[in-house]
């Protein structure tokens, strides 16, 4: 029987880390090969090519314009994505250059396995206790592996893994780390620092993130002990940790743009969500100023701002918080199994009231509009500190005296059975993010080679979203206007002559087929793509002092 024995003590040690090198191995294979044409991060590569190369006279330059966002009177990208990750990025291309994809998702790698060692962090923490004797390596392993297998299952509807630049993912990091710091052990000056700088870097890295601040003042208020002026003094320390770090951040935004956060998405988000169905318009050269509050995107209309609210961010919101339905059963799972097990340690409480306080923050934070609450990407944070704190509720190992009664454990068991096999159905769990076919790009490279022929001789070109990412990551020296062509097709010919002439527009690049556009004629169709060239030759581009041909200049009214 000792042989028996000895076997079982092996496998049981070596098993979590078998699962956990697996799940390893799956996820760098995401991280580093799975394609992915996503537009924000096609983008983001795009803004730390341009900004490498060696012609370039700001940290983040673009040549990218999005013509529905408030125009910026330089040529800089817009502040949400001037972060911390893209700057760290664009040094990357610096060394490496812009050949390589694999070598360029090398720090979306090393950031994947970092969300991991966050998380084994976060685990050790909670999994330490009075009663649990502190926390053994093979619980954090299994809770590790655990998190892994669960984020490869939610993958299919989250696609973190493997969009290689965006920096949701790296902005989690760092607030998880944060969340570890501060809920192991005592609140010091010291752990207090380092939690607000971990959640400062974080809000570096991602604007949405400022809501970490908030967030860490209001959860050291409700978990600290002793009286009021202490908790006020914590949560300032906190505070001022995560200010400072930020100070870098928003001196760098004034030098730029003259202000210390210059983000525009508002314009965008009130069109969106609050105006027509289409959602983008050439405000600025229509004189239209449904972008500037809610209700003006409703012009004027209550009852159409009512209706707009009740059928987009509420309804958005009500339908990201049910398809993270996985990370809410597995924490409810967890609890329940632990709650006679285990006394609630002071670890997890702060986990708890981080997690609580967050999720209802960014819940009131999407439904008033200022942010897209259908994209799963930004409730990376909730998400995983949910599906930590489930996992180690369920290693947690019972306190003296505790006695569970046989029924419920294969309750527990069958419960967390029958979620993880409605998971993997759902999903298609591993295999259909390993073997599933590739997504093919936006568009084809016979048609990025036409259209690249097309301005080679300087001038703009027009593209839609998500293809003219994609163009501009390939070429990030040359100008592209990112505006849906039946949109632009739609307007009048004097607000298509003006916004020529402010981009001085060479080439329209459209996917759809009978289009027109006035002072543009067709010339060729490659790869499903139509190219519209003008038609006559273009004028000298008018001197924008030194942002050349980028910006609109503030000499340009809008048609009475």
């Amino acid at each position: 029987m000792a042989p028996a024995s000895g076997l079982r003590r092996t496998l049981r040690a070596g098993l979590p880390l078998v699962l956990l090198l697996l799940v390893v191995a799956v996820v760098l294979r995401l991280a580093l090969y799975q394609p992915d044409y996503f537009s924000d991060n096609q983008y983001n590569l795009g803004v730390a090519l341009h900004s490498a190369l060696p012609n370039t006279r700001w940290l983040l330059e673009t040549t990218a314009v999005n013509f529905f966002f408030t125009q910026l009177d330089a040529p800089r990208p817009e502040s949400w994505h001037r972060g911390l990750y893209i700057l760290l990025l664009s040094g990357w291309a610096r060394l490496v250059g812009s050949h390589s994809e694999l070598l360029l998702r090398l720090p979306h790698a090393a950031i994947v396995l970092g969300w991991l060692a966050a998380v084994a962090g976060l685990a050790g923490t909670l999994l330490k206790g009075p009663d649990a004797e502190g926390a053994t390596w093979r619980r954090v392993l299994w809770v590790t592996a655990g998190f892994g297998v669960f984020a490869l299952a939610f993958e299919s509807r989250w696609w973190v893994l493997s969009r290689a630049w965006l920096d949701d993912l790296p902005a989690t990091v760092c607030v998880v780390t944060g969340v570890a710091v501060i809920a192991a052990g005592e609140l010091t000056r010291r752990r207090l620092l380092v939690g607000g700088a971990c959640l400062g870097v974080a809000a570096f890295t991602k604007d949405l993130y400022l809501l970490w601040g908030p967030i860490a003042v209001a959860t050291v208020l409700l978990t600290s002990d002793g009286p009021g002026r202490d908790r006020v003094r914590r949560a300032g320390w906190l505070a001022l940790a995560f200010g400072f770090v930020l100070v870098p951040r928003f001196v760098w935004s004034t030098m730029d743009l003259g202000k210390p956060l210059a983000n525009p998405i508002r314009s965008w988000m009130n069109l969106w969500m609050f105006g027509h169905q289409h959602g983008q318009d050439l405000f600025f050269l229509t004189g239209d100023n449904a972008h500037t509050s809610p209700l003006a995107a409703a012009h004027g209309d209550w009852n159409a701002l009512v209706y707009r609210f009740i059928t987009r961010p509420f309804a958005a919101t009500k339908q990201s918080l049910g398809e993270m339905w996985p990370a809410w059963a597995l924490l409810a799972v967890g609890m329940w199994w632990s709650r006679r097990r285990v006394r609630l340690t002071r670890a997890t409480r702060v986990a708890l009231t981080f997690l609580g306080t967050s999720v209802m923050l960014q819940i009131v934070f999407c439904i008033a509009g200022f942010a897209a609450a259908d994209q799963l990407r930004y409730w990376s944070v909730p998400v995983t500190l949910a599906a930590t704190l489930g996992l180690t509720q369920l290693m947690q190992p019972a306190r003296k005296g505790a006695e569970l009664r046989s029924g419920g454990y294969r309750v527990a068991a069958g419960t967390l059975t029958a979620l993880l096999v409605l998971e993997a159905a759902a999903t298609g769990w591993i295999l259909q993010s390993v073997i599933r076919r590739p997504p093919g790009p936006p568009m084809t490279a016979a048609a990025v080679r036409s259209a690249h022929r097309w301005i080679a001789d300087g001038g703009a070109i027009v593209i839609g979203p998500g293809p003219a990412d994609y163009y501009y990551r390939r070429h990030p020296q040359d100008t592209v206007v990112v505006v849906p062509p039946d949109l632009l097709a739609s307007h009048r010919p004097d607000i298509i002559q003006r916004l020529t002439e402010i981009y001085d527009i060479r080439v329209v690049a459209s996917h759809g087929r009978g289009l027109r556009f006035p002072g543009f004629v067709g010339k060729e169709r490659t790869g499903g793509v139509s190219f519209f060239v003008r038609d006559r030759p273009a004028p000298p581009p008018a001197p924008l002092q030194n942002y050349q041909k980028l910006m609109i200049p503030r000499t340009v009214q809008p048609p009475r």
